[in-house]
């Protein structure tokens, strides 16, 4: 049996991702893997012509895949091609009705102006509020480690700016979208999967927040 310097089990992003950093210091590396795709969460399978996504569906933080491919030695962009997702995602009503819901925030409001109007002011609240947690928590929580309670503290202590969203997230998902939609419609819609803050400004061109 060969020997070998790291052995990684699991061929996610993570375990790739550990793999390819201890090959390229030149660790003799292996891989493990019980499936016959890698990927792991952020793969899809297929049933009877029907594509499934086992887990991950859209890239919402660029900046650590960027940095990955840096310290590889190469660029994201030679190797991945991104790929806009617009709309974002279509949902059926228990009555037969359709609608999707685009990238883009006043088509948003359009939308959901024709689908329950009483929800347009809700859904700018909606707004506002990723918009302002895109802007002050990004980086201090999608590119900070947080694998233990620890961890999470002294993030915290570093972006004391972050508290002020403490309520939400010791919220439940149902209930802070009834904090921001009445409609049943609208709060099917966002419960069906995280609710999405899109948007396509200057500095956000494609961003997604899940509460």
């Amino acid at each position: 049996m060969a020997d070998y310097d790291v052995i990684v089990v699991g061929a996610g992003l993570g375990g790739l991702s550990t793999g390819a950093l201890a090959a390229k210091e030149g660790f003799k590396t292996l891989i493990l893997e019980q499936s016959d795709i890698i990927g792991g969460c952020c793969s899809t399978f297929e049933v009877d012509g029907y594509k499934f996504d086992v887990g991950a569906s859209i890239v919402e933080v660029i900046q650590p895949l960027e940095r990955l491919f840096e310290m590889l030695g190469g660029k994201l962009s030679d190797y991945v091609d991104l790929i806009p997702c617009d709309p974002i995602y279509s949902f059926i009503c228990d009555d037969g009705r359709r609608f999707s819901i685009p990238t883009d925030i006043d088509e948003t409001t359009s939308c959901i102006m024709d689908i329950a109007p009483g929800d347009v002011e809700g859904w700018h609240r909606f707004c506002d509020t990723g918009l302002a947690m895109i802007e002050d928590m990004m980086e201090a929580i999608m590119l900070s480690p947080m694998n233990t309670f620890g961890e999470a503290m002294m993030m915290a202590a570093r972006n004391p700016q972050v508290l002020k969203f403490a309520p939400t997230f010791l919220r439940t998902h149902q209930g802070v979208v009834r904090s921001f939609y009445k409609d049943p419609t609208m709060i099917q819609s966002a419960a069906f999967q995280p609710g999405f803050t899109i948007s396509n400004t200057k500095e956000h061109r494609l961003v997604l927040v899940n509460y």
